[in-house]
């Protein structure tokens, strides 16, 4: 996920949530998976309220300008799962008018920091010198076992197949489908084109693998979606090659995991024909 990629898919959910098709906790859940991490290993989120980006630091959210070079290379991103680490960690920011975090060092009477610093001298070296006169092979309290059981998963192939055979794949391997984009391509609709982590490398257990899948190409017609639950119009549009504003998780029975509430409104109108792979909104 790079940022020009957040930025457009923030502006979708921006819209959905002004028009009250999302609750604030639906729209703070996808803002956290629009989350992206630059160079320097920094979370990056959009404000709730304004369009502004926000980064991480130890004491908070600071309002800020996310990195040229990778605005300008946004090949160079890769996507980031919700549930990696790092990103699990970290929340969005729900005030957008945050001002930046500014550090005062406390004036220390020079005396006093010079005695702590001799103080704390002799007591390391006193420790270093107990340390040296111990047994030299001193039994741990608590040995780590001899075969510590692994919670790395090995990710199968989901490339080419429908969303319901991928979710079976990775629920057998405690992993789960997470779809990032519909798109038009040539592959078969309704396959998956491309996958992360890739095949055979190892993911963390309960983490997710994000893909995207193939709407086909040419003109789509938008169905009716109108009275139907979220998660059915969901399951409609992607099945018929349309995409969504927001990412969409795949239960273990091909299904997708969302919001069971009606349908009221859709964007474009039912039976309007529109390429493959475009945008579709509910509210």
């Amino acid at each position: 996920m790079d940022f020009r990629e957040a930025d457009r898919r923030y502006a979708e959910l921006k819209k959905q949530y002004e028009a009250g098709a999302l609750s604030v906790e639906e729209f703070d859940e996808q803002r956290r998976q629009l989350m992206v991490q630059d160079d320097e290993e920094r979370w990056w989120a959009k404000g709730r309220e304004t369009d502004e980006w926000f980064y991480r630091t130890e004491s908070g959210w600071v309002r800020g300008t996310p990195p040229v070079d990778q605005l300008a290379n946004p090949e160079d991103q890769q996507v980031r799962r919700k549930d990696s680490p790092e990103q699990a960690e970290q929340e969005p920011p729900e005030q957008t008018e945050q001002e930046p975090t500014v550090f005062r060092p406390r004036r220390r009477t020079g005396l006093w920091v010079g005695s702590g610093i001799f103080v704390a001298t002799v007591v390391l070296i006193g420790l270093i010198v107990a340390l040296a006169n111990s047994s030299p092979n001193p039994r741990p309290s608590n040995p780590p076992p001899s075969n510590p059981k692994s919670e790395d998963k090995m990710v199968p192939e989901v490339k080419g197949k429908t969303l319901s055979q991928a979710a079976k794949a990775a629920d057998q391997d405690d992993l789960t489908i997470k779809v990032l984009s519909v798109d038009s391509r040539s592959e078969k609709k309704g396959t998956i084109y491309d996958q992360d982590p890739a095949a055979k490398t190892k993911a963390s257990k309960g983490s997710s693998v994000d893909v995207k899948v193939s709407g086909g190409s040419g003109q789509v017609k938008v169905p009716n979606v109108k009275g139907k639950s979220k998660a059915e119009a969901v399951e409609k549009i992607i099945g018929e090659g349309l995409d969504t504003p927001f990412y969409v998780e795949i239960d273990a029975n091909g299904k997708p995991n969302t919001s069971s509430t009606k349908v009221s409104d859709q964007n474009p109108p039912a039976g309007k024909q529109v390429n493959a792979g475009a945008v579709v909104t509910v509210e």
